[in-house]
């Protein structure tokens, strides 16, 4: 008879007694092997190792658990678990683990001997977890052998690096008018600035300042802003939360015996927090806000065509500028008045090209002898691009104009007319027609050009006046696309009967490349303007409108100096992103005077998901065959100059055919 030996447990004993009995039964041997016993159990660890790099509160960070067993026997049931310093949050990790409160377990039903296994956990950080903070994790294992012998270790407490905060803040600032939608002399007005955190941090004390230009006074703030002198300051904000928005209202004044044009109104708004940024943001600042309009602008004017001439050229030193590119970040400055500008003329319509450019970016124009805005008015996407736009600007002191481009670039400007103070003639009054009408596509035959699309060379004279423009008419505004080059090259347009002019209107990139441009030309003979293709291209002209005599004060003109009243990148703004085949109104009724039913802007398209256009016209009003803005693909930068007549609620209607962030940039409006 089998006998238990003194080392066995009962339960070993009882196992040896039903063997004898066995052995009794069949009469044959059988070799009894003893499950692992309390001399040689499973010998199980955890080791809890947490990111390399400093965490970012609001964001993911990555821990792991690794659990080994030494053996001998395996380890059956076993659980690693950790309870979480206050402020991490499990938010990914295999099937078997899970969070109860603050307690994170990963169960794993068996590890053989001489066996690891990593199990990746990642933690999503609390934002309002303060810079500088240490988590301290202690993971534990428990398991059991087959003989149910249970084990137990904790590991030494595991210290992250400490935790480091980044918040990614915007702002825009919004003047408000008063109810007469100017503003004269003496008269007061409220700026709203409204800030934005974009996380993924907490921002921590979040302060708003604002110094105002002399003519400006600090009146009074219902969110509690005060001033010394002209520095306003607004209460710090503690802490902002990812998504959150803080805004501050204040009222100021415009000085009585105040007698310029509010050009020297801007103001630049600064927010600063103790909290860093993601990254450096590479886009300019906000603009420097514009007062609302004021009662003493230049108004008024009449629109005078001239034959386009080249005003500035880098490449060969027009406007007697230095020859070469100018830097990035650099300006030039060149005259407009003189030869065919008279020196009572208050504003310029211009073709602003960039050509054979370093990198991404745009360049701005603006009057002489004041601050540059942030503001563009022609964006490239990519190194070696050359890109036309459009242009209205007040002439700046001394008959002259600035420019300045982003990334090194040479750049080049056509002057096409002026305003002048009407006195008491009639003409060059702007008319607007009662939707964009289609002239010319090379496509389908509109227009009557022979052959289809144009040749490389290739010039054709369109007519102009007929049903939508009437034969007085001394110019027209067109919107001018290209689509389907074959090469690099351009488009000029010019009043029919003259001689082609060295100028360009529009810069096709290559085989593929869509671009409109507005232009504003004046008609030839006939009521004509010549085309010239300078590679093979199919071309479509819209016109938008057109300048004529008229005996009322309709259609006259008050320019300003280029004002940014929408972002669809920034909160607080009219509207947001546009999706494809969706549309956006943007009201202008507390933008321009009531007296206004055309305004004029330049539209970026930036952020483009895929090839598409934007189409503006007049709210409420069935969308017109035409477009105003167009580009080829994703990721692009796209502006072109616009004008658009007020329709419903004194709007204009955005459509999009494909998702892009918009950015309108007001220069005037017309009566």
């Amino acid at each position: 008879m089998v006998t238990g030996t003194s080392h066995r447990t009962g339960r070993t004993r009882a196992l040896a007694g039903v063997v004898t009995a066995l052995v009794g039964v069949a009469g044959i041997g059988v070799l009894n092997t003893p499950a692992a016993s309390a001399a040689d159990p499973a010998d199980v660890s955890i080791v809890e190792t947490p990111p390399a790099t400093s965490p970012i509160a609001g964001a993911t960070a990555d821990w792991s658990f690794t659990i080994s067993n030494a053996g001998p026997a395996e380890a059956i049931n076993v659980r690693g678990s950790d309870t979480l310093p206050v402020g991490l949050t499990l938010v990914s990790s295999p099937a078997t683990c899970s969070q109860t409160g603050q307690v994170v377990a990963c169960d794993v039903p068996s590890v053989p001997a001489s066996t690891s296994l990593s199990i990746p956990l990642t933690f999503a950080l609390d934002p309002a977890i303060p810079a500088g903070v240490v988590l301290q994790n202690t993971a534990k294992i428990t398991w059991d052998t087959p003989d149910s012998i249970q084990g137990s270790k904790t590991n030494t407490p595991v210290l992250a690096p400490p935790v480091a905060t980044q918040a990614d803040l915007s702002w825009t600032t919004t003047a408000h008018p008063p109810a007469a939608g100017v503003v004269n002399p003496g008269d007061s007005f409220d700026y709203t600035v409204a800030v934005t955190n974009h996380g993924p941090s907490n921002a921590w004390n979040v302060a708003v300042s604002d110094h105002l230009p002399a003519p400006l006074s600090f009146v009074s703030s219902t969110s509690g802003c005060g001033a010394a002198g002209q520095d306003v300051t607004c209460p710090t904000v503690a802490s902002m939360a990812p998504g959150s928005t803080q805004s501050f209202t204040f009222t100021v004044r415009l000085d009585a015996a105040y007698t310029g044009d509010g050009s020297d109104l801007g103001n630049s708004v600064s927010v600063s927090t103790i909290t860093p940024p993601p990254a450096l943001d590479p886009t300019p600042p906000p603009a420097p806000t514009a007062p609302p309009p004021l009662a003493t602008a230049a108004a008024g004017l009449k629109f005078v065509p001239v034959d386009p001439v080249r005003v500035l050229d880098t490449r060969d030193g027009t406007g007697g500028v230095p020859v070469g590119k100018v830097a990035a970040g650099g300006m030039v400055s060149f005259p407009v008045v003189g030869g065919d500008v008279p020196p009572d003329a208050k504003a310029v319509a211009l073709n602003v090209t960039t050509t054979a450019v370093d990198g991404p970016g745009y360049a701005t124009v603006w009057p002489h002898g004041q601050a540059m805005p942030a503001t563009s008015s022609v964006n490239v996407s990519e190194p070696g691009e050359a890109a036309a736009n459009a242009a209205v600007v007040p002439v700046g002191q001394s008959g002259m104009l600035d420019m300045s481009t982003f990334e090194a670039a040479h750049l080049v400007v056509d002057l096409t007319g002026y305003w002048v103070p009407a006195g008491s003639t009639i003409d060059g009054r702007l008319h607007s027609v009662s939707a964009p009408t289609r002239l010319l596509d090379t496509r389908d035959g509109t227009g009557g050009k022979p052959g289809g699309a144009f040749a490389a060379g290739e010039q054709f004279d369109l007519q102009v006046t007929g049903a939508a423009v009437p034969t007085d008419a001394t110019a027209a505004v067109l919107t001018v696309t290209y689509t389907g080059p074959k090469a690099p090259g351009f488009l000029t347009l010019w009043p029919a009967g003259g001689a082609r002019p060295t100028v360009s209107t529009t810069n096709p990139n290559g085989s593929g490349d869509v671009r409109s441009n507005l232009a504003i030309v004046k008609l030839g003979s006939g009521g004509k303007v010549s085309v010239f293709s300078y590679q093979p291209s199919d071309v479509v002209i819209d016109v938008v409108g057109y300048f004529s005599a008229d005996s009322s004060g309709h259609g006259l003109f008050t320019p300003m100096s280029p004002h940014r009243v929408e972002d669809s990148r920034q909160p607080g703004q009219p509207f947001g992103r546009i999706g494809g085949g969706e549309t956006a109104t943007l009201a202008f009724d507390r933008l321009v005077p009531a007296a206004a039913t055309m305004v004029i802007y330049n539209l970026t398209a930036t952020q483009t998901a895929a090839g598409g256009f934007l189409t503006t016209y007049a709210a409420g009003q069935s969308r017109p065959l035409a477009s105003s803005v167009n580009w080829s693909g994703a990721d692009q930068n796209r502006a072109a100059f616009n004008g658009s007549a007020l329709g419903a609620g004194r709007g204009v209607d955005n459509y999009a055919f494909s998702a892009t962030d918009v950015i309108v940039d007001l220069a005037g409006w017309f009566n």
